[in-house]
């Protein structure tokens, strides 16, 4: 654990620069247990490109994970699934949402992905005892392309008033 905090908290490096001088640094203050000069979360405030900010990105996308994937499971069947299927959707639609006010490519891209996962699941439930297989996988395949064609054409008109 000692090893994983001091790594975490090196100060931000330069490109080029050899760097054995801070891995000595951190290995004396693992060995003498004296903290080291930066806390992790100040890190990424400093240098984008340090070993903390990429670390806070990392908890990040684990967090997004196991709260999308925890309702994903919660929501597929129980007592209270309209319950959790509601809280499934705001939550993804909610992640979409931050990320497009942030600029946070994780967090809509979480919230997109998870999105489609959620609506793919409500069609699974609702039409796979009722249907052909066939007819099924046809229409999730249609479904599937309409909704790539629909989001290539919202993107070329998006890049088009950009270039205007």
């Amino acid at each position: 654990m000692a090893a994983s905090v001091c790594f975490t908290r090196l100060p931000p490096s330069h490109k080029g620069e050899n760097h054995e001088h801070e891995h000595h640094h951190c290995d004396d203050n693992i060995r003498n247990h004296q903290p080291t000069e930066r806390p992790a979360f100040q890190s990424c405030r400093v240098s984008p490109g340090s070993l903390g900010c990429r670390f806070f990105a990392a908890d990040e996308s684990l967090g997004l994970v196991y709260l999308d994937l925890s309702l994903l499971i919660l929501s597929i069947d129980g007592p209270s699934t309209a319950a959790w299927v509601l809280l499934f959707t705001a939550a993804t639609l909610g992640e979409i949402l931050a990320g497009a006010m942030l600029r946070n490519p994780l967090l809509l891209g979480f919230g997109v992905t998870f999105l489609c996962i959620d609506g793919f699941t409500r069609f699974y439930e609702t039409f796979w005892n009722s249907w052909e297989k066939a007819t099924f996988f046809l229409a999730i395949g249609l479904l599937t392309f309409g909704c790539g064609a629909a989001c290539e054409l919202a993107l070329r008109s998006a890049r088009g008033r950009e270039a205007r």
